[in-house]
């Protein structure tokens, strides 16, 4: 395992040497409110907002100034505790509790049946995205490696385990997949990089306190600090938007050039000047 851990310091593993941090010199308008009550929520490419509240999905539609709602609920699984929308025609819906997944098409109609516990044979899933070709990535805690499936819960690849790859124990909060990339970030601030067939291909200390997004940068929403950070894989530098001037932001995204800020009282959305 130290030849493997040495191997991988070696080949694969870099630290951040942060070159430069200034604040991106993007100023910002407001644009639109959309009034909403919510756990968590999201944004497609489309500009689609979707929020989850008590267990009902709600999308509201872009095109149509987010006034025309779709829902989808379930009340027999459990939270729902997470929804990817990376893909707005094959959305995927994850219940914690119950470790049950389900796709949804664009409509909000199920596209898949719900698989649940008894589907995945001696497996504990728990972290879930989407990934390309119709396939998803999912996380089992008890050997811990990230699988990936396809609708028929065959396994095209995984990972090493995570045991393997760090001299600390490793806590995924949050997975996502982007241009054929599976990015893992971690309870102990590392975020993990694999490539399509779960090899890992580098380890960057970034210290992320929840989800991320990942287009041609990382980017993350820091309550701690007010902030949202932009990790550049070619250049390490971190840039940052301050979101201080905002008070009771929960979350916030950066989607196309759009800002969308997170707030008890729903979600504002802002453009460019």
């Amino acid at each position: 395992m130290k030849f493997l851990r040495n191997k991988i310091l070696l080949f694969i593993v870099f630290q951040i040497a942060v070159k430069s941090f200034f604040a991106q010199s993007e100023n910002f308008i407001f644009e639109k409110e959309v009034k909403l009550k919510a756990d968590f929520f999201k944004v497609d490419v489309l500009e689609n907002i979707y929020s989850v509240k008590n267990n009902v999905l709600t999308k509201h539609i872009a095109s149509k100034n987010y006034e025309q709602m779709l829902i989808y609920s379930d009340f027999s699984q459990g939270a729902m505790s997470f929804v990817d929308v990376s893909n707005p025609f094959e959305i995927l819906v994850y219940f914690s509790d119950f470790h049950s997944i389900l796709f949804l098409d664009n409509f909000l109609n199920s596209q898949t049946p719900l698989y649940g516990y008894s589907d995945f044979e001696n497996i504990e899933i728990q972290n879930v995205c989407s990934s390309a070709e119709h396939l998803f990535w999912a996380y089992d805690s008890y050997s811990e490696v990230f699988l990936l499936f396809d609708k028929l819960l065959n396994i095209r690849h995984q990972t090493q385990s995570l045991r393997t790859l760090s001299q600390q124990d490793l806590t995924p909060i949050f997975i996502c997949e982007s241009k054929n990339k599976l990015y893992v970030n971690t309870k102990e601030g590392e975020l993990l990089v694999f490539d399509s067939f779960g090899t890992l291909e580098r380890i960057v200390l970034l210290n992320i306190e929840n989800t991320f997004q990942v287009n041609d940068v990382v980017s993350f929403f820091s309550a701690k600090e007010k902030k949202m950070f932009f990790y550049d894989f070619k250049s390490f530098e971190i840039n940052e938007i301050d979101l201080s001037w905002k008070k009771n932001i929960l979350d916030a995204y950066k989607v196309q050039k759009k800002l969308y800020i997170f707030t008890p009282e729903g979600i504002e959305i802002y453009s460019p000047k």
